[in-house]
């Protein structure tokens, strides 16, 4: 694929994008530290990585901004009919910012897209993060609610709050255990 570039959309003659997702500062004059004027060659600037997705700086008047490199190739150089505000990496790579990788999308399509391709699949039981408790808490809590413990009771048990036993029970949380559960709904 060649290389094509166009300038970035409000910074046109300080820096460029390209197809294939480099950014480019331009070669100009600009005032050094000392006060005089020095020339700056044109460069393809160094990204950072934000979440996973490269990020980049961009100056203009002595105010820095920075910008996610896909959503300036996107901008610069996909239409937009439908006035979509997310891009999408059509192959789940964040990195992969070539401009035929990106497609514009609605929230809900981003997600969407993100659990059809196993991107975004949500930690459960104790590999969650916030998990207070583990598997075998949440059996012997589905099973004192069965013999008729009352929720105040168990949540003292185990150190937590009404809500997270009554979420447990009703399988808001902890939903991928089955089994006794059924025999407590109606408790």
């Amino acid at each position: 694929m060649k290389e094509i570039w166009k300038d970035v959309q409000g910074y046109e003659g300080i820096y460029q994008i390209s197809n294939l997702g480099r950014v480019m500062s331009l070669g100009r004059y600009r005032a050094a530290k000392n006060k005089s004027i020095a020339f700056k060659k044109a460069s393809i600037m160094k990204h950072e990585i934000s979440r996973g997705y490269p990020r980049i700086c961009l100056s203009k008047m002595g105010k820095i901004k920075k910008y996610l490199v896909h959503r300036l190739i996107a901008e610069s150089f996909l239409t937009n009919p439908e006035n979509k505000p997310q891009i999408n990496h059509i192959n789940g790579i964040k990195s992969d910012n070539k401009y035929n990788n990106l497609e514009w999308c609605t929230p809900s399509e981003n997600v969407l897209h993100a659990y059809e391709n196993g991107l975004n699949s949500r930690p459960e039981g104790s590999k969650h993060p916030l998990a207070k408790l583990n598997e075998k808490d949440v059996m012997d809590i589905l099973g004192m609610r069965r013999e008729g413990m009352i929720y105040k009771d168990i949540a003292e048990k185990y150190n937590v709050g009404l809500t997270t036993i009554r979420a447990v029970c009703s399988g808001q949380n902890w939903g991928h255990l089955t089994g006794i559960r059924e025999d407590i709904k109606n408790i």
